[in-house]
């Protein structure tokens, strides 16, 4: 088992003054593939995957492993077209076996299935499940919509279950583009309860099989490719672990983040691990036609390795299945390819292992959760970034938020991004607010596709009308305000939401004068508000409510509806940005909040014991930048006093500072596409080691059958593993299509 011993790699980070870390947890590294036992002995990744039926060789393999101290981790499936969608395992018997018979034939541990009569030997040797750390169930799932048809048709194996789908909903299964919304998540929910229960059945059954073995869950979480709801909730199946791929994220860095938080937030107590890829071109073309990595896809590879750790991943996997010689029809793991590139790029990422086996987890915590799943931007994913105003923030699923227990106490922020609302939304954070929380609406409540009837109102809406102004907007803020802002925003393209002003309360507080227009032209004030604070003034403990009514904006008074760059909205964005920073200088919120000087950049801390905080820094931009880092060690019950930091990818002190008036501040230069790794203490921090954030590729000459190029002390239980993704080709064409079937249902979604 290769993993660094927690004890040493502690008093290793920091020996001046015998700093002790305590319980630190190390990152996993993991690899796929079992052939060429040195390099899976021998190299850097504290984890190896493997899938589907092996021969002796590797069954062999897996044993030899074990005994070095190597952790395996197996996948099994079941999913095929006889065992095509939960209906069936659930409600058919021999469809259930089938599902067993195939997990027991990927396990290694039985014949083929018996549906398989294809002559299909059994295996020639069984596995040892003594041998395996963990088992994975599937790959990208919920994989059953690859193969049966719920968006553009029903397919017949889930529509002969619609006298039942009846009888429980009073519904009939429809294609869900062609349903509205109260039909769409009625149909989702109904098939959600249902995979939950077959996969939760799997989990079961693989624990009967392999008792001690870690089973993890390799499920999709919306927004992801942009699926429809959940399909299969993450956070309501059984699991020991947790693992997705990130290939998708490309040459955006905050989609790898935001995935990475969104799981982060919504199961804080599972280990969760990610797959990235880096930039792989022409995806779709089959091996020969153009399928390959670039060599771009090392730079890609460290960018997305140094983010994925600063975002708090506790293991990483490294996916380098790919032709040989670019060109090839013959596929090979990065430790088997024979050509150049391919050896270069396993010794690239074999050194970023070993580097990262030194570093232990980055447990961040920022102060803002945002909640939603995006569509109210019609992105993939919230992408909040694009609103720059936050350099770090937790995400999570209005319906996970809706129907889990969410620790909203560490968060002093919450951002809801949704057009709809569930009751318990509203109502949890009715009582966040009360509790002495803050809430922040850009764009108005927007109560147009909310599933609960009748909806709850958040107090700030309770017994006031919400409607929408498509007209020429002048918003003059000089006069003195709560918030401290001084500006005038005249737009004369300008759509958003407004609060009735008649039946504002003196728990409302608008800020600024607001004009709108007659038909010629001239200028009326009006009492309703599309920018006001809200605080219940009869419980002063209780929060703030920030509501920001404004949707488009244009200060050109040419723009049109047809003209409009709803892309980009940089006029709306601004605004959002200054309201969003004077509402946390208010607050007097500091972490997590961005400037202007720190805009795309990924700024987070975590504490690593009680006298020490790991700063992980990622500049997005392409340019260099200073800024001034300031932490509030306060949130960290750290106590005033002079800290010392030391830079881990410089290998340098940068000096000591002052803790005083409840901020930490200092002086940071991150270089272009960089990342800046510091450790902050009350002691000298004086570690051993150094990380290299740009570590050079390796030369041809410097490349042989063992490329191991970092040495790193062999470790203890770290815990976690990663499945490499086998068939995510199907998953992305899966991904196409759903995303097709969504945009084409956009137009249908009146109640």
């Amino acid at each position: 088992m290769r993993q660094k011993p927690v004890v040493c790699v502690i008093v290793s980070l920091l020996v001046c003054q015998v700093i002790a870390i305590g319980d630190v947890r190390a990152i996993d590294t993991i690899h796929g593939g079992l052939i060429g036992l040195d390099e899976l002995i021998t190299g850097n990744f504290t984890i190896w995957v493997s899938g589907g039926q092996l021969n002796p060789d590797d069954l062999d393999y897996i044993d030899q492993m074990a005994a070095a101290g190597v952790r395996v981790n197996h996948a099994t499936g079941w999913w095929s077209d006889y065992v095509s969608n939960p209906l069936d395992i659930i409600y058919n018997d021999t469809v259930r076996q089938w599902m067993e018979e195939s997990i027991m034939w990927g396990l290694n541990l039985g014949p083929p299935p018996s549906y398989d009569d294809t002559g299909t030997p059994p295996p020639e040797k069984l596995v040892n499940t003594s041998s395996l750390w963990a088992v994975t169930l599937g790959d990208e799932e919920p994989a059953w919509i690859r193969h049966v048809d719920i968006y553009s048709e029903v397919a017949p194996e889930i529509a002969k279950y619609d006298d039942l789908y009846y009888q429980d909903t009073g519904m009939h299964l429809r294609p869900l583009y062609e349903t509205n919304q109260t039909e769409c998540r009625t149909q989702i929910e109904w098939l959600s309860n249902k995979t939950v229960w077959v996969y939760n059945y799997a989990y079961d059954y693989v624990k009967s099989l392999v008792p001690h073995a870690l089973i993890t869950q390799f499920l999709m979480m919306p927004p992801t490719w942009g699926l429809t709801g959940d399909l299969c909730p993450v956070y309501e199946v059984k699991s020991d672990l947790l693992t997705m791929d990130c290939y998708y994220a490309r040459d955006d860095p905050w989609l790898l983040y935001e995935t990475i938080r969104r799981y982060r937030a919504s199961l804080p107590d599972k280990p969760f691990f990610i797959t990235i890829w880096g930039t792989i071109w022409d995806f779709l073309n089959e091996a020969g036609d153009g399928l390959y990595y670039k060599e771009g896809s090392i730079e890609q590879i460290r960018r997305e390795t140094w983010a994925s750790y600063v975002s708090g991943v506790d293991g990483l996997g490294f996916f380098d299945w790919a032709p040989d010689n670019n060109n090839s029809y013959t596929w090979s793991w990065g430790h088997t390819r024979t050509d150049t590139f391919g050896r270069t790029l396993f010794a690239y990422i074999d050194n970023l292992a070993g580097q990262l086996n030194m570093l232990p987890t980055l447990n961040s915590t920022p102060e803002v959760l945002v909640i939603g799943d995006g569509y109210q931007t019609s992105e993939a994913m919230t992408h909040v970034d694009h609103l720059r105003l936050f350099t770090e923030y937790d995400l999570i699923n209005q319906r996970c938020f809706a129907k889990t227990d969410v620790n909203l106490s560490k968060y002093s922020l919450v951002l809801v991004t949704d057009r709809w609302h569930y009751n318990d939304t509203v109502q949890k954070l009715n009582q966040y607010v009360a509790d002495g929380g803050n809430v922040i609406f850009l764009g108005g409540i927007q109560d147009e596709l909310s599933p609960d009837s009748p909806r709850a109102r958040y107090d700030v809406e309770s017994g006031i009308t919400e409607f929408m102004l498509n007209e020429h907007v002048l918003l003059n803020i000089t006069e003195p305000n709560i918030l401290g802002l001084n500006m005038t925003v005249d737009a004369p393209f300008h759509v958003g939401w407004f609060l009735n002003g008649s039946q504002l309360t003196t728990h409302h507080h608008p800020i600024g004068n607001t004009y709108l227009f007659y038909g010629n032209g001239t200028p009326y004030q009006t009492n309703h508000s599309s920018l006001l604070l809200y605080h219940d003034s009869s419980a002063p403990g209780s929060g703030w409510l920030l509501y920001a009514g404004a949707l488009h904006l244009s200060t050109d008074s040419d723009t049109t509806s047809e003209t409009y760059d709803y892309d980009n909205e940089p006029e709306l964005r601004a605004y959002y940005r200054d309201l969003v920073r004077a509402f946390a200088r208010f607050l007097n919120i500091t972490n997590s909040i961005s400037t202007s000087d720190t805009e795309n950049m990924l700024i987070t801390q975590g504490p690593i014991d009680d006298k020490t905080l790991m700063v992980g820094i990622c500049n997005f931009n392409n340019e260099s930048r200073t800024f001034d880092y300031s932490v509030d060690l306060g949130k960290y019950s750290f106590p005033d006093g002079v800290y010392y930091v030391h830079s881990l990818d410089a290998n340098s002190s940068l000096g000591s500072f002052e803790f005083q008036d409840g901020v930490l501040t200092f002086s940071v230069d991150v270089v272009t596409n960089g990342t800046r790794l510091l450790l902050v203490s009350e002691e000298p921090p004086n570690p051993d080691y150094a990380i290299d954030i740009f570590p050079p590729i390796p030369h041809l000459e410097e490349t042989s059958t063992n490329t191991s190029t970092t040495t790193t002390t062999p470790t203890v239980d770290a815990g976690f593993w990663l499945i490499v993704p086998l068939t995510a080709a199907g998953g992305m064409m899966c991904a196409v299509l759903i995303i097709y079937a969504i945009r084409r249902r956009s137009s249908n979604t009146t109640q």
